[in-house]
């Protein structure tokens, strides 16, 4: 099996950057051609560019699946390549999805329009029962697609820092910290469920971004040891 690194978190936390960062090192220190290790691409772009709508909660049920369904394509697409590296799995499309089916509640609770102008009392009922069917597909989802990844890392949110993306929410990476934290525990929820069944399986490196770096570069070795075990 090749090596296969996944990094899952909230927006904002560093993920992209910490990504491009394990890509140097495992090219630097455990491949001798680049061209053996694939980065899998944003699946949360490519669903924003098809569905032309803004991601950061504004979503529905069919962008996370979607989404979801995109990433999985790639993966098995690439899965024999000697290491693969992704910013993003199962797991994060479970936890977006419970923001939006816990924002309907609070809507209906709220007595807001929802977004297609019904009232909630009107289809509180149905919307609930789609969003309660996809939170439950996607979770099934991170459940299985967690056995594909061989090491994964939780990246928690650095307590007091801004989210940046240039001072641009492009509809992919909100800059609401609120919205940042919800994901956060939504993850950390779903990580708690997952861990029984996998123990260790989901580490949680350090928040500040030079920690990051070394806890890293420590898990080379085992990295390295997974490659040597690959078969050829």
């Amino acid at each position: 099996m090749p090596l296969r690194i996944a990094l899952c978190g909230a927006q904002g936390t560093g993920k992209t950057t910490l990504t491009t960062f394990i890509e140097e090192l495992v090219k630097g220190e455990l491949v001798e051609d680049s061209a053996h290790v694939v980065r899998l691409g944003s699946a949360t772009r490519r669903t924003k560019e098809l569905f032309e709508v803004d991601l950061n909660q504004g979503g529905n049920e069919w962008t996370q699946l979607y989404s979801s369904f995109i990433r999985r394509m790639w993966e098995m697409e690439h899965k024999l390549t000697p290491v693969l590296l992704s910013e993003r799995w199962g797991i994060d499309e479970a936890a977006y999805q419970k923001w939006q089916l816990e924002n309907i509640i609070k809507q209906a609770q709220g007595g807001i329009l929802l977004p297609n102008g019904q009232n909630p009392a009107q289809n509180i009922q149905a919307q609930l029962a789609v969003n309660q069917a996809a939170f439950q597909v996607l979770l099934q989802q991170a459940a299985v697609e967690i056995e594909f990844w061989d090491f994964i890392y939780f990246m928690r949110p650095y307590p007091g820092a801004q989210i940046t993306s240039e001072g641009v929410d492009e509809g992919i990476r909100s800059l609401d910290i609120q919205y940042q934290d919800d994901i956060d525990q939504n993850i950390a929820g779903i990580v708690e469920a997952l861990g029984h069944l996998f123990p260790g399986k989901i580490k949680t490196p350090p928040r500040e971004f030079s920690a990051a770096e070394e806890f890293f570069r420590s898990e080379v070795p085992e990295w390295r040891q997974s490659l040597v075990a690959t078969p050829e």
